[in-house]
């Protein structure tokens, strides 16, 4: 809603200048804000405001960001109490939602570009997106990933390649080539799908850690419930 009243109005044209109806501030350079005004400008307050925050990193999971948002305008920011319980009901819905769908449906991870290897630093870990790409056209060479492409990254875990090997040859050749230069397993292995995927494949969704890979996913959560003191 605008500043009508004029003489009101011209009191709020600075530059860098910003009203608050709240703010959640976590570290310096860390927090979700609403606010009204804008260096002069009406603000819609449910357009929230974030600078910092774990699920706004690249390495966080997409769809989390709408969930977040979603937490901070309805329960804490524009409400009229900061509402605890809603807070978790909202994590372990999503939390069961995650272990129903997660070795399912694609829209939980992450979509990246995949550039050449031979723009990395030699000797350094190379990004998932290219190392998964590698091991993805290491199985499917007639459906190869090259650069430029896009991909939906999925992690996975040693211990379901070590338990499906000897049951899938997919899965033993992803954990072959996880092994090379990683025998001490420092580095978890990874396959990334094209991006045009909407499901994961069948013989891909047993390879899938469902628990520890839901725990990865839902990590940003851990900054919130901490204002809390519940982790």
């Amino acid at each position: 809603m605008g500043i009508k009243d004029k003489y009101y109005r011209d009191k709020f044209i600075f530059k860098n200048e910003f009203g608050f109806l709240s703010m959640a501030l976590f570290a310096k350079k860390m927090y979700a804000s609403s606010m009204f005004v804008q260096e002069g400008a009406p603000r819609d307050i449910h357009d929230i405001a974030v600078s910092g925050m774990s699920f706004k990193k690249r390495d966080a999971a997409e769809f989390l960001e709408e969930v977040m948002l979603e937490i901070f305008d309805n329960w804490i920011l524009t409400s009229d109490d900061i509402y605890v319980e809603q807070i978790l009901n909202r994590y372990f819905e999503l939390k069961r939602e995650l272990k129903r769908s997660v070795n399912k449906e694609t829209k939980y991870y992450q979509v990246l570009g995949v550039k050449a290897e031979e723009a990395y630093q030699a000797g350094k870990k190379l990004p998932d997106a290219v190392t998964g790409s590698k091991v993805w056209n290491c199985i499917f060479p007639d459906e190869s990933i090259v650069p430029m492409d896009r991909v939906i990254v999925v992690p996975l875990s040693f211990d379901k390649l070590e338990i499906y090997a000897s049951q899938s040859a997919n899965a033993k050749k992803i954990l072959q080539y996880s092994l090379v230069n990683n025998e001490n397993k420092k580095n978890d292995p990874v396959i990334c799908l094209p991006e045009y995927y909407d499901m994961i494949p069948d013989w891909l969704q047993p390879l899938i850690d469902v628990n520890k890979l839901v725990d990865k996913l839902l990590s940003p959560f851990k900054q919130l419930l901490g204002l809390f003191d519940i982790v």
